[in-house]
């Protein structure tokens, strides 16, 4: 319908960096979707487009105002992580006040706590370099610490493979993540907190490491 010719147009013009024509035919789909219900996914959609508009030309304001619409609409209108809502969800973190800043310190804390006692850590921030080190992996096992939403899109991939040991979802909403992990049994725990992740795996290496010596001949 016009609603997708609009989202087509968009995204051409987008392509071709002409964000003021791009910001028309979002407006334009969102003014047609008006007479859809207020939890219509297209609606959704229209608010999606738009963050991302902000987003490109970094009014992370209006983005994250327009993705937490989006959001908002998907919980209702989608089925329980579907992959629309996470992507949404995972920029609204990612656009969150502070969230670049909490995170690369979190991150650098947890590092030098698991040095303390693990001896090779490596970390990626794009899945699909993960994804390719993980199927590079012949002769070790990994342990491996994702972030619930890309938890959501990684785990699926990689649970059943021989050199994945276990796997810890680090995250903010515990709750959720616990709700789609549950399927994944070698998904060990789902933790908020930074001191309790480092304690527990910490701990379940060293049980390894004894299950491991009880067995060398």
């Amino acid at each position: 319908g016009l609603s997708n010719v609009a989202d087509i147009q968009g995204n051409y013009f987008i392509s071709m960096n002409d964000y003021s024509k791009a910001h028309v035919c979002f407006n334009e789909q969102l003014d047609i979707c008006r007479n859809l219900p207020n939890h219509h996914p297209q609606v959704g959609k229209c608010y999606a487009n738009i963050a991302n508009l902000h987003e490109l030309q970094e009014t992370n304001n209006l983005a994250l105002e327009n993705y937490e619409k989006a959001y908002k609409i998907f919980t209702q209108s989608l089925p329980a992580y579907h992959p629309d809502t996470t992507k949404i969800e995972q920029s609204i973190e990612n656009l969150s006040p502070n969230a670049n800043v909490n995170k690369t310190k979190d991150n650098e804390e947890t590092y030098k706590a698991l040095r303390t006692s693990i001896n090779y850590l490596k970390t990626f921030d794009n899945l699909q370099e993960g994804e390719t080190y993980i199927q590079s992996i012949h002769h070790e096992k990994i342990i491996l610490i994702v972030s619930g939403g890309f938890g959501m899109e990684i785990v699926p991939r990689i649970h059943d493979f021989e050199q994945v040991n276990c796997i810890y979802i680090y995250c903010g909403d515990k709750v959720r993540h616990e709700q789609w992990s549950k399927d994944y049994p070698k998904v060990k725990s789902v933790i908020t907190k930074r001191d309790q992740l480092v304690e527990e795996i910490i701990e379940d290496e060293k049980i390894r490491n004894k299950s491991e010596d009880c067995f060398e001949m």
